[in-house]
């Protein structure tokens, strides 16, 4: 029985797979993109970093309501965790974090 069968992957799973194997890339590498959380991130660091400055509901309440300096600590934190290049993604959800 094929290995793929034992996974129960669909056909465009076996297809992908196929087609990045042919490309030289192994499913045991490394991933090229990580996808964290801001909070996931402390203490770690990458080379690029992409911040959508979407806070949610509950911290921008908070943020709003005075209580600023947690929300502050959380993008300084995120900010400060790459090496080389910083993306940030205005997505103009009204509980963004103001850039």
């Amino acid at each position: 029985m094929p290995s793929n069968d034992l996974l129960n992957l669909s056909q465009e799973d076996v297809l992908y797979l196929n087609a990045m194997e042919a490309r030289g890339y192994s499913v045991h590498d490394e991933p090229k993109i990580k996808l964290s959380t801001i909070h996931r991130m402390k203490g770690g660091e990458d080379d690029n970093i992409v911040l959508l400055n979407n806070m949610g509901y509950l911290p921008w309440k908070n943020y709003v309501e005075g209580d600023s300096d947690d929300e502050h600590r959380v993008f300084y934190t995120a900010v400060t965790r790459t090496k080389h290049n910083l993306h940030i993604v205005e997505d103009g959800d009204k509980y963004g974090y103001p850039l």
